[in-house]
């Protein structure tokens, strides 16, 4: 299966955002996870399933991943940044940079594609919110956030005693 590439728009910027390979994805899908469902776990409550199930409803039936995480991210948006705040800085260095060197900005007259990993410092200057909403959207590019979701549901794990 090949590494699926999406354009997204952010802020008036286009990224085009290339899924990590499975090498260098799961490592840190497992670290982001085991970092966040403590975090989530408390903060979605039912009342929040219901709503983003509410906000999917309207979705074609062959609506795809991305356009249910879009359609979701008013309802997720708030805990989910509120859950990023609380991962570990040296885990939200590794995602951005890892994230970077596998996305291009549309930039330059007439728009052409860039590395965005050599211009992020730059790109982003001053533009945190913008950055969050491109990391969220490297998050469910990469299925970090299904991976999540699945996660949050299932009861919690406790080591056995035997």
């Amino acid at each position: 299966m090949a590494r699926e590439t999406k354009k997204v728009s952010i802020d008036g910027s286009d990224y085009i955002i290339t899924q990590l390979g499975a090498v260098a994805g799961r490592g840190l899908s497992k670290r982001f996870v085991n970092a966040m469902v403590p975090v989530l776990r408390d903060a979605v409550s039912a009342s929040v399933f219901d709503a983003m199930k509410k906000a999917v409803a309207g979705l074609p039936e062959d609506a795809g991943l991305e356009q249910s995480v879009v359609a979701m991210l008013p309802v997720i948006g708030p805990p989910l940044l509120d859950a990023v705040k609380a991962l570990p800085d040296q885990l939200f260095e590794e995602l951005c940079q890892v994230f970077s060197e596998n996305c291009k900005v549309l930039a330059g007259k007439p728009a052409t594609a860039q590395p965005l990993d050599v211009m992020f410092d730059d790109h982003f200057a001053a533009q945190y919110l913008a950055m969050y909403g491109w990391f969220i959207r490297c998050l469910a590019v990469n299925g970090f956030l299904v991976n999540l979701g699945a996660a949050i549901k299932s009861p919690p794990v406790t080591a056995s005693t035997e």
